[in-house]
């Protein structure tokens, strides 16, 4: 009897959401427009027995390119073991 009272108190939640719904007004993001650059440089390299790196830099602009945001650097490593197989681990550092 317990479970069929919160279900229905569950229900009715949903239900009142739902019903409410369409009248709420949620404004995720400003309507101006954001222009972005993002600047990058990469290097990559294979080595012996299936291995191979790379590394990626990043500076990012907003605000139409007034402001600097940041600077990301990623790196990866993957080792082949065959032909359809492989193993391979990022680091992202912002």
């Amino acid at each position: 009897m317990r479970l069929l009272r919160t279900s229905f108190h569950s229900l009715r939640a949903i239900l009142l959401l739902v019903a409410v719904s369409p009248f709420i007004r949620v404004k995720a993001q400003n309507a101006s427009t954001d222009q972005q650059l993002w600047l990058g440089m990469n290097a990559s390299g294979s080595f012996k027995k299936g291995w191979s790196f790379t590394s990626q830099a990043r500076i990012r602009y907003t605000d139409n390119v007034t402001t600097y945001k940041g600077a990301y650097f990623y790196f990866t490593g993957e080792k082949k073991f065959d032909k359809n197989n492989s193993a391979e681990a990022n680091y992202r550092l912002a």
